[in-house]
This record gives structure tokens, C-alpha cells and sequence, in this order.
């Protein structure tokens, strides 16, 4: 290899990260070659305001000759959400995946929830544990279920008020960081991301067991991304129940993944005997053959109703 001169050098930054392999390639050799000389250029093209291939490559670089320097760009890169949502955001992934691990984010997290645990109430620690949540689901990390089964049950202190839960789970405004119901709903997608569609299902199920109506509304909203069709026998006990403050969230959803693709599980799928009688399964209709396929709510009047 000629000699390494400060022109090759910076010649070598330059193309670093270039879209032509060929060019990435000869200066990364460079760049590694040079090793201390090259640290100074590697540290200012890592730290660019703006991520770019060039500041990701320059970070990935300084990690593979030894320096923390690489991990820590890195970092501050992905702890910037214009940089997870950016053309470069595949690169940066990888490149934390590579070299930081999803490691220091899922400790923070953890952190975070063992304070909400003991003090609801303060939003510090609410707001790291959306940050991180955030990190770990642009990294698309398995989590541990323990971890992320306590963050669904995270209790809030006194009563919550329902109509500001369904506001956050439904994102139909900014995110409140002094609100609980954000770390439910930030565990509820990262469960989803962390294990099989059925596993998810399993552990919102046993939500909707929980007396909170947060927690019942959280578990709602991770059946509905899920999709599955075959959780509605699950979400009967809750529409039925005419004290229940979220009986009508319940019967929404029911009527949503009623509304799904066709699944044998819809067609034919297992009944609570004790809510309902054996012979309000098959029934006949009074009005019309259109009728004969009707939504399940609002229940018709029980005296308007022939059974078979």
C-alpha cells in the first residue's frame, strides 16, 4: 500500500460511505490502515450533526480499531428520533445491533420500570422508559415477556381517567410523558415485536382478567394490531357486562375483528355456557334473509328475540 498521506486521508473520509462500493471500500481499508493517524478525521466525521452513511461508517470504524468513541456516536445518533426515522435508519440499526447491543437500552428501560413501579407519579422516569421503548423498537429486539408483562400492569396512583387512556392508546394526539397509560401502550407494541402473534394474544387475555379498566384497555388495543380474529370468545365476559366501563370498548372491538378476513375461528369458535344458552346459538331471524348475518351488538330487545 503507497504511503498514507494527510491528503489520502482525507481523500479517504470523503469517500467514505460513498454509494460506489468500490470507492467505500478502498477507504475504509485506508482509514483502518492508518489506525491513530486517521482517529481525529474518523472523530470529526462521526460526530456530524446531520447522521449520514459517512458519520455511521466513521463511528463503525472508530469501534472496530478499539475506541468507545464509535459506540458512543453511535448512540447519540440513535437517541435522535429524526436519525431512526431517516433515509440512513437501516445503516444505523445495523450498526448498533453491531456494536452497542440492544443491551444498554433494555437495562435503561428496566430501570425505569422498577421507578414507575414505586412511584407512578413521576415523569422522569416515564419518559425514559418511552425513549428506550422507542430505541428497542427501531433495533426490533426480542424482550424479555417478565419484563414487559409487569410494564402492562404498571398501576397509576388513584383512578385514571379512561377517556385520556383511549386518547394515548389511540395516538390521536401527541404523546403525554407524565401519563402511565404510555408505558402500557409502548409495552403492549414492543410484546407484539418480542414474541408469536399466539403468545401476544395469551398475555392480553389474561389482561382483560385484571380488574384496572386501563389495563383491560390496553390489552384491547394489542388484540386489535394483532388482528386476531379468534380472541373475540375472550372479550365476551367484558360486553356483556353492563357495569363494566369499557363494555363498549370491548363490543367495538368485537365488531372490528368481526370484520376480518374470514378465519374457521370466527365460523366456529368456542362459547362461554355460562353467559350464553345452548339455544341462542342457532336462531332465527324475523326480519329479513339479509338479517339472517347480523352484528352481534347492540343486542336486540330479548322479547323481540326467537330462539330455536
Amino acid at each position: 500500500m503507497m504511503p498514507i498521506t494527510p491528503r489520502k486521508l482525507k481523500t479517504a473520509i470523503r469517500l467514505l460511505g460513498s454509494e460506489n462500493w468500490h470507492a467505500h471500500t478502498w477507504a475504509t481499508d485506508v482509514l483502518q490502515h492508518a489506525d491513530h493517524l486517521a482517529y481525529p478525521l474518523l472523530i470529526t466525521a462521526a460526530s456530524a450533526t446531520t447522521p449520514s452513511p459517512r458519520a455511521i461508517y466513521a463511528a463503525l470504524l472508530l469501534h472496530q480499531l478499539g475506541y468507545p468513541e464509535g459506540g458512543q456516536q453511535l448512540v447519540r445518533l440513535i437517541d435522535r428520533p429524526s436519525s431512526r426515522e431517516g433515509s440512513c435508519a437501516p445503516l444505523l440499526r445495523h450498526a448498533v445491533l453491531k456494536t452497542v447491543s440492544p443491551v444498554p437500552f433494555l437495562q435503561k428501560l428496566a430501570s425505569a420500570l422498577a421507578q414507575l413501579e414505586q412511584r407512578p407519579d413521576l415523569p422522569r422516569p416515564l419518559a425514559h422508559f418511552h425513549h428506550n421503548a422507542q430505541i428497542l423498537l427501531f433495533l426490533r429486539s426480542e424482550l424479555p415477556l417478565p419484563l414487559l408483562n409487569r410494564a402492562l400492569l404498571v398501576r397509576a396512583i388513584g383512578g385514571e381517567n379512561l377517556s385520556v387512556v383511549r386518547l394515548i392508546l389511540e395516538e390521536v394526539c401527541e404523546p403525554n410523558l407524565e401519563h402511565i397509560s404510555l408505558v402500557r401502550r409502548d409495552s403492549a407494541t414492543l410484546l407484539i415485536g418480542s414474541t408469536t402473534k399466539e403468545q401476544a394474544m395469551q398475555v392480553f387475555i389474561n389482561c382483560l382478567l385484571h380488574p384496572n379498566p386501563a389495563v383491560q384497555l390496553t390489552a384491547m388495543f394489542g388484540l386489535k394490531l394483532l388482528r386476531l380474529a379468534h380472541a373475540i370468545n375472550a372479550l365476551y365476559p367484558i360486553a356483556r357486562d353492563p357495569s363494566s366501563p369499557v363494555r363498549e370498548d370491548a363490543q367495538n372491538l368485537i365488531r372490528f375483528l368481526n370484520s376480518q378476513e374470514s378465519d374457521p375461528f370466527v365460523l366456529l369458535r368456542p362459547i362461554d355456557e355460562e353467559q350464553f344458552a345452548q339455544a341462542s346459538l342457532l336462531r332465527a331471524s324475523k326480519a329479513h334473509q339479509a338479517d339472517l348475518l347480523r352484528p352481534l351488538f347492540p343486542l336486540p330487545n330479548p322479547s323481540e328475540r326467537s330462539t330455536l
